[in-house]
């Protein structure tokens, strides 16, 4: 059943009695929701509580797709150190679960806090490791942003020959 979020905020407020389990999860769906609607202080705050709620009692796989998320909120509002650190875990994590598409996704985001960071050569680097990893993937989506992601990556150290081998 599909939630707003008023009713996943109405529940935080009307089930203190809740399970850390669940509060995790309505707090990662509002977080989540916040964040498709650019509230990024509020998704913040809520992937933080999601994953403090979380930890050894959710799957762990999926309290790290949190954490890369709430790594890609700080990147995304310019605490970009801050979200590299919340983005490496996430790689190391994902990296132990063996998830290769996930590890790409983990990859193409920490490029993305390189970029911001003015440093184009870092980015490619990790962007080229994504791409290895997806080759065999079906993940055609997820191929297509981090190979865009890599031509911006060369564009940006002024390699366009680089960029163009890839499009």
């Amino acid at each position: 059943m599909q939630r707003t979020p008023a009713q996943l905020q109405s529940c935080l407020d009307d089930r203190p009695d809740l399970s850390p389990e669940n509060l995790c999860g309505i707090h990662a769906k509002l977080g989540l929701i916040q964040y498709m609607q650019q509230d990024m202080a509020a998704a913040a705050d809520n992937l933080r509580r999601a994953i403090a709620l979380g930890k050894g009692c959710v799957d762990q796989s999926w309290l790290t797709s949190i954490m890369a998320n709430l790594g890609s909120i700080y990147v995304g509002v310019g605490e970009i150190k801050l979200g590299k650190q919340h983005l490496q875990q996430a790689l190391e994590q994902h990296e132990r679960f063996g998830n290769r598409a996930s590890v790409a996704i983990a990859l193409a985001n920490l490029a993305q806090a390189d970029l911001r960071l003015g440093e184009p050569q870092h980015a490619a680097i990790k962007l080229q490791r994504a791409v290895a990893l997806l080759r065999d993937s079906r993940r055609v989506s997820v191929i297509v942003n981090v190979m865009l992601v890599l031509v911006t990556a060369h564009m940006i150290a002024g390699e366009e020959g680089a960029a163009s081998e890839i499009l």
